[in-house]
């Protein structure tokens, strides 16, 4: 067998490898949208975007810093209104994310002080601040914070990521220049899933 030939079998493998790894994430992710019959009791829309939220931290990196074991926690934060029931948080609690026990902590529609802000690793915004959304950018820029929302058009306004209810399913949109300024990067494979928002655009 030539040097060629063992380069192509070699670089098949490889592609074949990483294709593998790629429908074992959607079929991970499709889990979530489309739960086994045993598990759809109680699972609804707003739990779902929980579940993904949380699996959102497990395919993002931040600054050393932020997720060093000195933190000895990664914070979950939801502000404003939350869809999430009290069943929904108390199913995350006690999970990690990046080798920390993650804690769930909530705060009421309005500002809250940028230190507190800074401790979270994630955060879920609410629709109440949907009429807040570029003052709350403001104090989040270069903040290694994460921020998700079902808020309509949030990644197109700064926000990161955007999930969507879509005949039944959910899928969402994620701005890569909001995540490069707060220093944090996704997985190639969560990223090959999204739809990418870009400059108030679609690409």
């Amino acid at each position: 067998m030539t040097v060629k030939q063992n380069f192509l079998i070699s670089k098949r493998l490889n592609w074949s490898i990483r294709l593998q790894g790629i429908i074992l994430l959607t079929i991970c992710l499709s889990c979530l949208i489309y739960p086994t019959a045993g598990n759809t009791d109680g699972l609804d829309k707003a739990t779902l975007k929980a579940l993904y939220t949380y699996k959102f931290g497990k395919f993002s990196k931040w600054p050393k810093e932020k997720v060093n074991l000195s933190t000895k926690k990664f914070e979950y934060c939801i502000l404003g209104s939350s869809p999430f029931s009290q069943t929904t948080m108390n199913m995350m609690m006690g999970k990690t994310v990046q080798g920390l026990p993650l804690t769930i902590k909530v705060f009421g529609s309005g500002l809250i002080p940028e230190d507190v802000l800074s401790a979270c690793h994630i955060l879920f915004i609410g629709q109440s601040e949907k009429y807040r959304l570029s003052i709350l950018f403001s104090r989040l820029k270069n903040l290694a914070v994460l921020t998700v929302s079902d808020i309509r058009n949030f990644s197109y306004q700064g926000g990161m990521i955007t999930l969507i209810e879509d005949e039944g399913k959910i899928r969402f949109q994620i701005n890569p220049i909001s995540l490069q300024q707060a220093g944090i990067s996704m997985s190639s494979k969560i990223m090959e899933l999204a739809e990418i928002i870009e400059d108030g655009q679609q690409l």
